[in-house]
């Protein structure tokens, strides 16, 4: 046999090996009985070897196309780094240009797409300070994916819920899971569901189920995780109940409503002693998250409203810009600049619905009285409009703000997701960027959050943007 110059001796090994497997059940007839041993024979291969590494020809194939698709990214990436380089040294006195600014990076293609599910992608939630994704389907599984290695799934719950996903959520930390602190403390996973059930879960063990919270009458709209106490979790229902659970425990603290109707979605202020929920009562009500008690409402939205954020505390600048705009008022005015608003914790609200629209909201203030534990409602409890944003063509799914704090995206039904500029104001809130990719409705948006002990800052920020649609696919940005 003459051996090919280019191939080591493994190498030619390894593809007569791989040739062996390949015509072995070719030439296994009572016609080829003989056929075969001289083509073994030809190739240098003991028959038995054929059968000692099954499917090698094939793992072989998956690792090429593995490095193959490592060269290609890598190749991308050279090209950015190669035309930033190009750029800064043509202009070395302009600012770096947005990839290589962090801080205030905004998406702009579709990096990877991620096609798993069978049926639509209802919720995403991204862990807090490792590269972990999860997504969660109508059809009531969760997956657990690698944001560096999306080649498969890291693990997968198929049957984590007998109706649809509604909601996905990380703790912001690690808590214990028990009633004493001498259990392990670790990052955990809630899901929420249309079969009434809160879930908690430890992804990173194949989805090990730590507790099953059960007290909503009907479906489960949304979750979230209060930022100043990990082991709280607030979540509202179609039974028009806002319910506040000790996720160590497994036990419902505070039940309490103030809607009439589904409520769709919660949001805990970064004081974490106030809740934002709306409804489909097409109201928006701030309650006290203690002791359940109503201390404002925000009315303008004439149809369901679908999600609703407090805004934090960094962009509270650029909107009191707006505000004193609006109220014809000076933005250092006492009422704008009143220390109440950093004790309280929040100041303006966002909010997304059936009308196609995002509205922002300067929200009312409680009232302290000496003696009084809790906080009472508002003197003049109706949040004020400042602004109303247009531009989708369809229902507002979704709002999340990006880590800076300050730029936040909002997805719609209308298969696109703007990111909104606070600090861009020409009369009123630009949108910046528009992203096109889906083929359905966008349900849910997620950024990286920071790490919870962590200042904005470039070195901390984590670029990654992910979106989850009805066309059962989750797209990764960059």
């Amino acid at each position: 046999m003459v051996e090919g110059s280019l191939l080591t001796e493994r190498q030619r090994h390894d593809l007569h090996l791989a040739i062996a497997q390949y015509l072995t059940p070719l030439l296994s007839s009572e016609e080829d009985r003989f056929t075969l041993p001289r083509v073994l024979q030809r190739l240098e291969i003991d028959e038995s070897a054929t059968s000692e590494n099954p499917n090698y020809l094939e793992r072989k194939w998956l690792t090429i196309l593995k490095l193959q698709k490592k060269i290609l990214d890598l190749e991308t990436q050279l090209k950015v780094a190669n035309e930033t380089i190009e750029s800064l040294s043509q202009n070395p006195s302009s600012d770096a240009g947005p990839t290589l600014d962090r801080l205030n990076w905004i998406p702009s293609k579709v990096d990877r797409v991620i096609k798993y599910h069978t049926q639509p992608v209802t919720a995403l939630a991204i862990h807090p300070y490792k590269p972990l994704l999860a997504t969660g389907s109508s059809d009531g599984s969760i997956v657990l994916w690698d944001l560096l290695d999306l080649a498969q799934p890291v693990s997968i719950a198929r049957n984590a819920h007998s109706r649809g996903v509604s909601s996905l959520c990380f703790s912001p930390t690690d808590i214990h899971m028990g009633d004493d602190n001498t259990s392990n403390k670790l990052v955990v996973l809630a899901s929420a569901s249309l079969d009434m059930f809160i879930k908690v879960w430890d992804p990173e063990s194949n989805f090990t189920q730590l507790r099953s919270l059960v007290g909503h009458e009907n479906m489960v709209s949304s979750i979230t995780f209060n930022p100043n106490i990990p082991s709280e979790l607030i979540s509202c229902s179609k039974d028009t109940s806002i319910r506040l659970w000790d996720v160590s425990s497994g036990f419902c603290m505070l039940t309490f409503v103030g809607h009439s109707d589904w409520v769709r979605d919660v949001d805990v202020s970064e004081s974490g002693e106030y809740v934002l929920s709306c409804s489909n009562d097409q109201s928006i009500r701030i309650s006290h998250k203690s002791t359940g008690s109503g201390i404002g409402l925000l009315l303008g939205h004439n149809q369901v409203i679908e999600t609703a954020k407090f805004v934090p505390a960094l962009a509270n600048k650029y909107l009191d810009d707006i505000c004193a705009k609006v109220l014809q008022i000076d933005p250092s005015s006492e009422f704008l600049s009143n220390p109440q608003f950093e004790k309280v914790g929040y100041k303006y609200a966002i909010s997304g619905g059936r009308d196609n629209t995002v509205r922002i909201w300067l929200l009312p203030l409680p009232v302290f009285k000496p003696g009084v534990d809790s906080p009472l409602p508002s003197s003049t409890p109706e949040g004020l409009l400042i602004a109303t944003l247009e531009g989708h063509s369809s229902w507002v799914k979704d709002i999340q703000f990006h880590p800076n704090a300050t730029v936040f995206a909002s997805c719609s039904d209308d298969a696109t997701i703007k990111f909104w500029d606070p600090k861009k104001i020409a009369g009123s809130i630009e949108c910046v960027s528009v992203l096109k990719g889906h083929h359905g409705f966008v349900n849910s948006i997620a950024f990286a959050p920071l790490p919870s002990d962590s200042d904005i800052s470039e070195a901390k920020m984590r670029c990654y943007f992910v979106s989850g649609s009805s066309d059962n696919i989750t797209q990764l940005w960059s």
